[in-house]
């Protein structure tokens, strides 16, 4: 479908350089909507997948200008914005789709949960790929039982006390390298690491990070260069490269781009041309259009340093 439609329209487009948002060679985005429903609404073999995919054998098609076209995806002629959105997110950004995700709860023994067998941190492994929990090893919603002995599994028997954070186990700790861990069920690490579990008070306390091992942090600029809640602070991070943008108090627009090796360093206006807090620093991220950012507060330390991590 996605060649017969280029084949039709290669012609009937008088420019497609104006398609190619990143300057890659390649159009941004080739979108075909037919007719009726998708067969995630219908469950019918005979009809279309809402999908982003690339063209048969992987192959590129030429357009207009020397552009090419390498992927596409397809929704439904009713097809819900939410649809939409995931697949362009797909498409354009290269979002990969996250279906594995960690819920947590702190559940105390008070009120309606008087009689629960422990008081605790409690972690489900949700995988939203699975409709359902009828098989025991890799079920859609699974409980990480701190005391790692996974009972509800493999016994099939009423939760305990050793299920919660920390438990009768004393287990304050939820991480890759922990029992039960943080990995996916492909045992790809997710660096979701949940620590310092403290149930001292009638509360939990825990710490709750994602941190990549090997990366590095960088002082891009001195400061006073940044202030918090002032100036802006942009970044993007590409397959092979990091940039950040901001505002110095001269009102220079910088960037910084990171080559894998060293950073370099442009001023990309002259001092005056931007307003401290008031401009909109655009990003250029790979394989998508130029996007606009603004915060309130900015990525600096305390120092006012601007901070970056390839």
């Amino acid at each position: 479908m996605a060649l017969d439609t280029l084949t039709t329209m290669v012609n009937n487009v008088p420019d497609w350089a104006k398609y190619d948002n990143a300057g890659d060679g390649y159009i941004t985005g080739l979108i075909l909507v037919h007719a009726g429903e998708g067969a995630e609404s219908t469950a019918s073999r005979t009809d279309l997948w809402s999908v982003k995919w690339t063209l048969p054998n992987d192959q590129d098609f030429v357009v207009g200008g020397g552009k090419k076209v390498h992927a596409f995806l397809t929704v439904p002629q009713d097809a819900a914005m939410g649809l939409c959105a995931h697949e362009i997110g797909h498409l354009v950004f290269g979002w990969p789709d996250f279906q594995e995700y960690f819920l947590i709860e702190d559940r105390e023994k008070i009120d309606w949960d008087q009689a629960l067998p422990g008081n605790g941190l409690m972690v489900l492994h949700v995988d939203d790929s699975i409709l359902d929990n009828d098989d025991e090893n890799h079920p859609k919603v699974a409980l990480m039982e701190a005391d790692g002995l996974i009972n509800l599994k493999i016994r099939g028997g009423p939760s305990n006390e050793g299920d919660p954070f920390p438990g009768s186990a004393n287990n304050r700790t939820f991480n890759a390298g922990s029992n039960p861990n943080s990995n996916t069920y492909t045992a790809y690490p997710t660096w979701v690491a949940i620590t310092n579990i403290d149930p001292a008070l009638s509360w939990i306390n825990t710490d709750i990070s994602v941190v990549v091992p090997n990366w590095t942090s960088s002082v891009l600029a001195a400061g006073p260069s940044l202030s918090r809640g002032c100036n802006i602070a942009a970044v993007s991070r590409g397959p092979l490269n990091v940039e950040a943008r901001w505002i110095t108090p001269l009102g220079a627009l910088m960037m910084a781009s990171w080559n894998g090796s060293q950073w370099q360093f442009i001023e990309m206006t002259t001092s005056g041309a931007a307003v401290p807090g008031g401009a909109i620093a655009s990003v250029s991220m790979d394989n998508s259009h130029m996007i606009e950012n603004r915060s309130d507060e900015s990525d600096a330390d305390d120092d006012g340093n601007l901070l970056g991590s390839p």
